[in-house]
């Protein structure tokens, strides 16, 4: 079996991206688990960025220049955040924390399709979570103000807005964004309903936590989801332990001035040597991805799971 099948599912990771306790506050203590809370258990693809350290983002949007797909999904989590007034300033101060408590996120920023059914329509959410909730609530009125946003009514004390880029829900610090404001109001809704329906953290965590370093940019997909649409059956038509993949997790970030991606799909029944698309010693790895360019590295595969260390020069 080839190994871009293998690498494919990056691919297709990152191209589809483009409550602790009762209080009056409806967002977690977490903003890692807020922003996933957004997103249905059944989400197929869910990008995480980390806003701190901002020094670890910018080495990475400087490594992954010349990567096509990174420009791409820069500007679809850009534009509707600059479509709202918001400035690199003002991200700079809403991500700044008013309290550092340890082993707690005070920001994060998750992208992806909510459900198998947006992604099938093309449909994408960004959520951005912090701990400023006034410094928000300020700097989206400065935007009413000056015309960048419209009101659009409010959901269960979520203020919405819209303007012709997007629509948005602002409450407790955490914004939602989506083309649609049908999209908003099910990701708000789907906030404050059933915990069952909404994208597990631990599930999330324990899939991330198998990368051996997690960078600014992290990735999980669950591989179920994906093999309904189209392109990634044609991608994996000739794989036959794709069908074995239960969720898979990414990593990127900069390391010495090039972008390292770190793939890891796990299998949900162990693979017999001959199924199995890469040996069980790391191999060399050269590869050519449209959405991607050049990648080297290693790959490997095991029983239960397949490692890809690459790089994109």
């Amino acid at each position: 079996m080839n190994s871009k099948a293998t690498i494919a599912v990056m691919v297709v990771l990152a191209a589809a991206a483009a409550g602790c306790g009762e209080s009056d506050v409806k967002r977690s203590v977490d903003a890692r688990t807020e922003v996933l809370h957004h997103f249905s258990a059944e989400a197929p693809v869910v990008g995480l960025v980390a806003p701190r350290p901002a020094g670890d983002l910018i080495d990475l949007d400087e490594a992954a220049a010349e990567v096509p797909i990174w420009a791409d999904l820069r500007s679809k989590v850009q534009a509707p955040l600059r479509a709202a007034g918001l400035s690199p300033a003002d991200l700079r101060r809403l991500t700044r924390p008013q309290e550092q408590i340890e082993g707690i996120a005070a920001s994060a920023l998750a992208f992806g399709a909510p459900t198998p059914t947006d992604l099938e329509a093309g449909q994408s959410l960004l959520v951005l979570a912090t701990d400023q909730d006034e410094l928000f609530e300020e700097l989206l009125a400065k935007g009413v103000d000056s015309g960048d946003l419209q009101p659009a009514g409010s959901l269960d004390e979520a203020t919405l807005y819209s303007n012709s880029i997007a629509s948005y829900a602002e409450r407790d610090g955490v914004l939602v964004s989506a083309p649609s404001l049908g999209v908003v109001r099910s990701a708000v809704a789907r906030r404050d309903g059933d915990s069952d329906e909404q994208l597990d953290e631990d599930v999330v965590n324990a899939a991330l936590g198998k990368l051996q370093e997690r960078g600014p940019l992290a990735v999980y997909g669950q591989a179920p989801q994906l093999l309904g649409e189209p392109d990634v059956e044609r991608l994996f038509s000739d794989a036959s332990w794709i069908e074995s993949a239960a969720d898979a997790a990414a990593s990127v970030q900069a390391v010495a001035g090039t972008a390292e991606i770190e793939v890891v799909v796990n299998l949900e029944r162990d693979l017999e040597p001959a199924e199995r698309p890469l040996e069980q010693e790391p191999q060399p790895l050269r590869l050519a991805v449209s959405a991607l360019g050049s990648l080297n590295g290693v790959g490997s595969a095991s029983s239960d799971e397949i490692r890809l260390q690459l790089t994109a020069p």
